[in-house]
């Protein structure tokens, strides 16, 4: 049995930062600095709301967009430089739709990961509520 907490960070580490750096994942999208509605839900509070990377980066886990320290830091400079107006998000940020990653992507990422990737899928569609 994994412990999902840990799985998550080494899995955003290893697969979904290399996967960036590689260009396995080379989707960019406008990244909204307000949270999204799951973010307030159990499944909100199981995922988390930061990614502990300085990159920028966000992940689709499901319709809970989860945002890295970079990309937060990056809505704070902005804000500042903005005097504290209104930011609505930033574009070209890369982005990552968790249900698309393959479990060959994790294989050829982080081969270490492969064996419990299943289950921790397991854990998100549950949490999420797409119980089978």
């Amino acid at each position: 049995m994994i412990i999902f907490s840990e799985y998550m960070k080494e899995f955003e580490e290893k697969v979904v930062l290399r996967g960036i750096r590689k260009g396995y994942f080379t989707k960019e999208e406008v990244v909204y600095a307000r949270e999204c509605r799951l973010s307030f839900t159990e499944f909100g509070d199981l995922v988390g709301l930061c990614i502990e990377l300085d990159d920028l980066c966000a992940i689709d886990y499901y319709g809970h967009i989860k945002k890295s320290e970079g990309v937060r830091k990056l809505f704070d400079e902005i804000i500042a430089l903005e005097k504290g107006g209104q930011l609505k998000g930033v574009s070209n940020i890369p982005f990552v739709h968790f249900a698309s990653i393959k479990i060959e992507e994790v294989a050829e990422l982080a081969p270490e990961l492969v064996a419990d990737f299943p289950e921790f899928k397991k854990i998100l569609l549950s949490m999420r509520g797409f119980k089978k």
